[in-house]
This record gives C-alpha cells, structure tokens and sequence, in this order.
C-alpha cells in the first residue's frame, strides 16, 4: 500500500474507481476510505464484490448500475 502523498489514489487520478479491500474490519483504514468508493472486508460475498465493482465503475462513466 502506497503511504498518503505517495503520489497515487483519487486524488492523483480522480476518474478511476477505488475500492478498499481489507483482511480485517479495521477502523483507521476504514476512515481513509472516505475517498474511495467502497471498503470490502474478506469474508463478504462474491455477489456483494462483483456488485461494488459494477456500481464504482457505473459511478465513473456517469451511467447507472446495469442492475
């Protein structure tokens, strides 16, 4: 993971999609993802990763989720 200022994330490239994928439910982390799209905690569904990635992608070109 690249530290704050490291010269990527949202911030450096506003139009990309970002999802946060975490080995534990961590509080710290999770107040980072602030500017992501969504924070995924190993363990959640197939459904619910596949879904996240449709919504973050559907979020950047503007168009609603195909479901």
């Amino acid at each position: 993971m690249v530290a704050a200022g490291g010269g990527h994330g949202p911030d450096r490239v506003p139009s990309l999609p970002v999802i946060i994928l975490s080995a534990y439910e961590d509080p710290a982390l999770k107040s980072e993802a602030d500017a992501a799209n969504a924070y995924l905690v190993k363990g959640c569904s197939g459904g619910l990763v596949l879904d996240t990635i449709e919504q973050a992608w559907a979020s950047r070109s503007g168009r609603a989720s195909p479901n």
